[in-house]
């Protein structure tokens, strides 16, 4: 849909051309990942400060089914949860009040005011809307009235309604083609990646600081296997990985990111304590080579996720809205071609990949 912003509203938002409303699923994954880079941040600022990561522990330890109501009571969750909301609530502010953040980036998103306020007033609103949109609980809630039917012309909030906000982009003058190319390899690509790297680094960083130091290897006893073996051993250990990063967008993504979460933390656990043992330059030397293919491998697969995610939501959006099923069917195909390209991507990865540390594995 596009809108036409009149001039008193170009002088609030400082914007003066057209925009068209931002889709629901878009805003979803941007505000998706949008959380899971500022939780990383915090994560990482909990643990300088001696605290451990209780948000990351608590999602392992929900996807183990092994997640208590005392621990979710206990201190450091609670002082975990408070830095947690502080810092994201610094983010949306700052991304509020300079318009610049991920979402900028992602979707070309802005927001805008509908009302004529005054410069004070404009400040307060977006003061009251970075506050609520640090408690991803509310926006959850919040977020589903958006389906309300008095709101299907501008896809509001609820809470984005009462201030007068819309959540718009600019409209890119591009070829059809081109606009949908870039639109999947901004959000859909560039949103998996920021996502992955993210979490990658916090729990790369937090295992490092409570890993302790190894002084000293045993030897691996392994005997020499050939390329083949070795190829399909890698592989039998990848492609399950990212099968459930793919199919965790049936939850809307969020089994993609406990599993990723979980997964990640061991294996970081793992890599640092090798590295800080005597044996870390061979390991270097072995593993690094194939590090990019296979991490842009679960970035693509995570990709697929956020595909599938936004092909959910925009059939519910369909249904409550009783939208035309032709537009529902083009949107859908194009959903499920960026899924099956992700996927098709993803494989080619972990396969190169796989070659590279079997042979790594041989010459080593």
């Amino acid at each position: 849909m596009k809108i036409k912003i009149s001039s008193s509203q170009d002088k609030v938002s400082g914007l003066a051309q057209s925009y068209i409303l931002s889709s629901v699923s878009e805003r979803f994954i941007v505000y998706l990942v949008e959380i899971v880079f500022v939780l990383s941040l915090s994560e990482i600022f909990a643990s300088l400060v001696g605290i451990k990561p209780y948000l990351f522990n608590a999602m392992v330890s929900y996807r183990l089914g092994e997640l208590s109501f005392s621990y979710l009571l206990s201190r450091g969750f609670i002082i975990n949860t408070v830095i947690f909301i502080t810092i994201v609530f610094i983010y949306f502010l700052i991304e509020e009040v300079s318009g610049y953040g991920v979402g900028r980036i992602l979707a070309n998103k802005y927001i805008i005011n509908r009302y004529v306020q005054s410069k004070d007033s404009r400040i307060v609103a977006h003061v009251i809307r970075a506050a609520l949109k640090s408690f991803p609980l509310f926006v959850f809630v919040d977020s589903i009235l958006i389906f309300r039917r008095n709101n299907r012309k501008f896809l509001q909030r609820a809470s984005d309604a009462a201030l007068g906000f819309l959540v718009v982009k600019k409209k890119i003058s591009a070829s059809k083609k081109y606009e949908n190319l870039m639109d999947y390899l901004k959000l859909y690509v560039l949103g998996a990646s920021i996502m992955y790297y993210s979490l990658f680094i916090s729990t790369f960083i937090i295992s490092w600081m409570i890993v302790p130091m190894v002084t000293s290897t045993s030897g691996t006893g392994q005997s020499r296997v050939n390329f083949l073996n070795e190829f399909v051993s890698i592989l039998s250990q990848n492609i399950p990985f990212d099968f459930y990063l793919v199919t965790g967008g049936m939850t809307l993504s969020f089994g993609s990111l406990l599993f990723l979460v979980e997964s990640l933390d061991s294996e970081n656990a793992i890599l640092v304590s090798i590295l800080k043992s005597p044996s870390s330059v061979n390991f270097i030397n072995g593993v690094l080579p194939q590090f990019i293919p296979e991490s842009l491998g679960y970035v693509f697969g995570l990709s697929a996720a956020f595909s599938i995610a936004s092909l959910i939501i925009n059939f519910v959006q369909s249904m409550i809205n009783k939208q035309a099923s032709l537009s529902f069917a083009n949107a859908s195909a194009r959903n499920l071609k960026y899924a099956l390209a992700s996927v098709s991507i993803s494989l080619v990865l972990l396969v190169f990949a796989a070659c590279i540390e079997a042979s790594l594995f041989l010459l080593g």
